[in-house]
This record gives C-alpha cells, sequence and structure tokens, in this order.
C-alpha cells in the first residue's frame, strides 16, 4: 500500500520553504562588505562672523567599531566663535561608518557601498543664531571617502566650551533617494552652564532609488575634542551607532513567524480533525 501523504502537509511544506527562502535571502541581502578600515579626507571652507576660512583634514574611520577619529587645521578661524560649537566638523562621514546595532543600516549598507550623497543642514542656537552648512560626501572606492564642507553664518553667543556630551539624531525616510535628520546637542562651558542647540538636516542621494526603510537612531560618543585656538588644529575621536527607532523584524524572523503561524493552524486543523473523527466513532 503506498504511504498516504497528509492533506496538513499541503500547508506545512510551502510555509517551510518560504522560511528558508528568506533566510536565504537575508543572509545575501548585504553581500557589499566594509572594509574593517576607511581612510577619511576633509576639506571645508567658510565665512562665519566675516571671516574667510578653509581647513583641511585627514582620519580614519573603523566600521566595524564605529570609531571615527582624525584632526582638522585651519588657515584662519574666526576668534568669536569656536569649532566645538558646531555640530562635528566630520559628522558627514559618520552615517557611512556607524556600527550597526539590531539591524541598524548604516549608509553603506543602505547604498550597498555606493555612499555619495549631499547634505543641507541649518542649526539653530538657542538666542537665535544660525549656520548653514552644504555638504557633499563621497566614496571613490570602499577605503576612501572625502567630505567637502560649506559653512556660513553669523555667531554672537559664547565661546568659553570645555566639553561635549553624547548626542543623537533621528534619521526619517523621505522617499526615494532622500532622507531627513533632526538632532540636538549639548555643551559644557568653562562655569558648568549647558549650552543645547539644535539642527536639522536634508540628505540627498546620488542614487535616486535609494530608500531607508524604517526611522534610525544615530548616537554619537565624543572621545577626544580638542581645539587648539593658537594652531588652528582641531582633533576629534568619536563613537557612532546606528539602530532603528523599534523593533525591525529581519527577513528570516518574519519567515519564522510565517512558519510559525501555519505550523499552529495545521496542529489546530489535526486535532479538530481528530476530535471529529473520535465522536464520529462513538
Amino acid at each position: 500500500m503506498k504511504p498516504k501523504i497528509m492533506e496538513g502537509s499541503l500547508f506545512v511544506l510551502p510555509s517551510f520553504f518560504l522560511c528558508i527562502l528568506l533566510i536565504l535571502i537575508n543572509s545575501t541581502s548585504h553581500a557589499v562588505v566594509q572594509p574593517d578600515s576607511v581612510i577619511l579626507s576633509t576639506f571645508i571652507e567658510g565665512h562665519i562672523n566675516g571671516v574667510d576660512f578653509t581647513g583641511t583634514g585627514t582620519g580614519i574611520g573603523y566600521p566595524n567599531e564605529g570609531r571615527v577619529r582624525g584632526t582638522i587645521t585651519f588657515d584662519r578661524f574666526p576668534a568669536d566663535y569656536t569649532p566645538l560649537l558646531c555640530r562635528t566638523w566630520k559628522c558627514k562621514h559618520h552615517p557611512n561608518l556607524a556600527r550597526e546595532i539590531s539591524r541598524g543600516m548604516n549608509f553603506f549598507t543602505l547604498t550597498a557601498g555606493a555612499c555619495d550623497y549631499d547634505v543641507f543642514s541649518t542649526i539653530t542656537y538657542p538666542w537665535g543664531d544660525t549656520l548653514y552648512v552644504t555638504a557633499q560626501v563621497r566614496r571613490p572606492d570602499p577605503y576612501h571617502q572625502t567630505v567637502h564642507q560649506v559653512r556660513t553664518g553669523h555667531y554672537t553667543g559664547p565661546t568659553d566650551v570645555v566639553s561635549i556630551l553624547p548626542f543623537q539624531d533621528i534619521i526619517h525616510p523621505a522617499g526615494r533617494g532622500k532622507i531627513t535628520v533632526e538632532g540636538s546637542r549639548s555643551v559644557v562651558r568653562s562655569d558648568s552652564s549647558i549650552i543645547t542647540y539644535t539642527w536639522r538636516e536634508e540628505v540627498f542621494f546620488l542614487d535616486t532609488t535609494v530608500t531607508m526603510p524604517f526611522d534610525q537612531i544615530v548616537s554619537y560618543t565624543p572621545i577626544t575634542t580638542r581645539w587648539d585656538p593658537q594652531n588652528l588644529e582641531l582633533e576629534l575621536e568619536t563613537i557612532v551607532t546606528i539602530r532603528p527607532v523599534g523593533v525591525i523584524p529581519t527577513l528570516t524572523e518574519w519567515g519564522m513567524i510565517i512558519f510559525g503561524v501555519v505550523l499552529l493552524g495545521f496542529i489546530t486543523w489535526v486535532f479538530l480533525r481528530r476530535r471529529k473523527a473520535a465522536v464520529s466513532l462513538r
């Protein structure tokens, strides 16, 4: 006698293969591998408080650690402003190099290694001053990244900043090829008082098909922030991480959820069928 295939297997087997397919898709969805280290180059030009200045910087990022460090040297700088009161002068590098936590997607992962985008920022201080920043971030190859920034505006507040507290950005999807960013940062003055200021950004990817699937949080933890006003040199080291806002199931987890639901339905079907058969034999 040929073995009889249970009718319920018609539901279980397809869901099992669907689960396997989703696992395979998830395992190959991030085929582009970020290198262990990336060489960073920064060029800055600006006009703040009537002073024109330029700055050049070099650095290195370690994406697996989320650690970014480097220096920037300026040819001149406004005496009534400090680079510690901006955001960070290498911050446009960071979204590509942030360590991914709990299914977070840095820009390298999001763009499959392309990482080319333009940024338009507005920084607002609590007493009403505003700075404007534009930046072009380019990744000519996986091992090198460049940023060209332009900063303009007027600043009338205090400059006696001694340290920067950890801060965050919230990144929102804004359609194909675009995201928006909002964030704030607090700095500590020499008298221990705190200044908190905010910013908003629009980011446009050169690849207009790029779409970020969910909101994310980028967290910045300053390790070293040193401004030498005599030599006009800024030294920075920061730990950067990125994670989703809330919990986002992976494709593998979606596959297991679907398989679990179908399996539960199959077990219920078998139980009800056997119960019906037992009743009919009485």
